[in-house]
């Protein structure tokens, strides 16, 4: 019988997902989704990589909206 180790816990500043964490991981979801031929998933998630790579090289976004600024 193997004894699993607990993880230590996360740290609250290392608990959030960072935006090149981000990246990395729609970068995956778009290789598999094009060896799934998933066309349709695949353009959805080509919009979000090049959406979190502009937000990567601008640098940290605040929680500040605009007046006015509409979510889509």
């Amino acid at each position: 019988m193997s004894v699993r180790k607990r993880r230590p816990e996360a740290k609250p500043e290392t608990a959030l997902p960072s935006a090149p964490g981000l990246l990395q991981c729609l970068r995956l979801l778009a290789e598999e989704a094009a060896l799934l031929q998933l066309g349709a998933t695949l353009a959805a998630l080509r919009g979000a990589i090049t959406v979190c790579a502009a937000e990567c090289e601008s640098g940290p976004v605040g929680l500040h909206r605009e007046a006015g600024a509409v979510l889509h």
